[in-house]
């Protein structure tokens, strides 16, 4: 089949990014890797949200030339970086300082080498003002780690690969017995806080009211060491969840789990849905009751009611609790990807990070030359 000519658009204000809603949707359910995380309602919102004068935003949109097939769309940012006070000009995903997990483009399904191919050639030779690309949290299995070498040969571009971190997902289409007879440490968790509690102890999962629902997670979270760091980070974030939430809301994919003793919350988790997948971006817990794991408690009931409602998997993407990694079926390893156009500038920068690079690799080969001599004496 012959591979379709490709052509690039990109669309910078809000009513030319709204304009795009129909098509989006209508990839967004024909993509390779589809997720809450790059739907339409999530990005536009986000960029309703986050209204900053030092960023631009650029949707790319890849279409078939003779066909006009939407192929692929990129929803990306322009911001000033520096570099020792050197400023320089960086792309990233839409939202990705804020709120963004799983930082994927929409590339149709079978089509994913040659719009990668396509974008970068795109921005290469037809973008003048940009001089790093970040891509962050990009699993292990994603095709544009194997592609890189390639490209960035052909398009003359420096890129750097780093591990990022690992998410972790769990199954929830088997049965809840046998996952419940193998974490010996949830159920002695959970058998202490009811035992303690009793009756006054309750869990309880909400997909309505989601105006009262965000206003108690918020509440909750502003007692926790997450204040300032999750929903509640700023004003501008506090406003994306709850804009978010509504419209999330209106589809039934928004579900909140909340442990209460006497009625009042002392954990909750957010919980998106969307076709197999559940999401838990964000959870708290009051550390007032810290002793009893109430997070590890209400995240088990969670996981529990979501067995049997035909989901297959949480996802409990990256930098979760670090008791979920003992809990999971499938550990994903996730990178960051840099890559640079050959300037003076950026020649400078990918110099003194492989300089530093280098430091930090002979330290760490000192020390441990240095751990086995003492060791040894």
């Amino acid at each position: 089949m012959k591979s379709p000519k490709i052509f690039i658009k990109c669309f910078e204000t809000d009513e030319d990014i709204f304009a795009l809603k129909a098509s989006w949707e209508e990839l967004h359910k024909n993509c390779g890797v589809p997720s809450v995380y790059n739907s339409f309602m999530f990005i536009y919102e986000s960029i309703q949200a986050f209204k900053d004068n030092e960023v631009t935003r650029k949707i790319f949109t890849l279409a078939d030339e003779n066909t006009n097939q939407l192929m692929a769309i990129f929803p990306m940012q322009k911001y000033k970086n520096f570099w020792m006070s050197i400023p320089f000009n960086s792309l990233e995903t839409t939202a990705l300082n804020e709120i963004m997990d799983k930082p994927f483009p929409l590339i149709r399904a079978g089509f994913h080498d040659i719009c990668w191919k396509a974008m970068f050639s795109h921005l290469k030779n037809n973008v003048p003002d940009w001089d790093h690309l970040s891509l962050e949290e990009i699993p292990s299995s994603y095709p544009v780690l194997e592609l890189l070498p390639e490209i960035c040969l052909e398009q003359n571009l420096i890129y750097q690969v780093e591990f990022d971190s690992i998410s972790t997902e769990v199954n929830v289409d088997g049965n809840w017995n046998d996952f419940w007879l193998k974490h010996k440490k949830m159920r002695r968790n959970i058998s202490k806080l009811e035992r303690f509690f009793e009756e006054r102890l309750l869990f309880t999962v909400h997909d309505n009211n989601w105006q009262w629902c965000i206003d108690q997670y918020i509440e909750l979270e502003r007692k926790t060491w997450k204040k300032g760091l999750g929903v509640t980070k700023d004003d501008e974030t506090i406003n994306f969840y709850k804009r978010f939430c509504k419209q999330l809301d209106a589809t039934g994919n928004l579900k909140f789990g909340f442990l209460t003793v006497d009625e009042q919350p002392i954990a909750a988790v957010i919980a998106y849905t969307y076709n197999d997948t559940v999401y838990f971006p964000q959870g708290c817990f009051d550390p007032a009751y810290k002793k009893y794991s109430p997070n590890m408690v209400n995240i088990s009931y969670f996981l529990k009611y979501f067995y049997g409602t035909g989901y297959k998997k949480v996802d409990f993407l990256c930098g979760y609790a670090d008791f979920v990694n003992k809990w999971t079926d499938s550990e994903i390893k996730t990178y960051n990807v840099d890559i640079y156009i050959k300037r003076p500038i950026v020649r400078l920068i990918t110099a003194d990070l492989a300089f530093r690079n280098s430091i930090s690799f002979l330290k760490t080969v000192l020390n441990n030359v240095y751990s086995k001599f003492v060791k040894n004496i």
